[in-house]
């Protein structure tokens, strides 16, 4: 997904995703600081309860989280969780 951030816009969808841990946070900021370098914004929506309770607890609901990507022109995908 990083060269996708580097050349436009994404809202990822979260829907899916019941958990996310350090290296998920990790990859969320990641992506999110290569779209700024770029001049694009990243942003995710839709985050479960948990997820969106995680996000709130590190303080990234406010960066990362949009309400109105709809309005944007994004990229949009959802990104459906794996278990390894």
């Amino acid at each position: 997904m990083l060269p996708l951030v580097e050349r436009r816009c994404v809202a990822l969808d979260l829907h899916t995703v019941k958990r996310i841990d350090a290296a998920g946070l990790a990859a969320l900021i990641g992506l999110y600081c290569a779209a700024r370098e770029a001049g694009h914004r990243f942003t995710v929506s839709n985050p479960s309860p948990h997820v969106g309770e995680i996000l709130s607890l590190v303080r990234l609901h406010g960066i990362l989280e949009s309400q109105n990507t709809n309005k944007l022109p994004y990229f949009s995908t959802r990104f459906e969780e794996t278990t390894a």
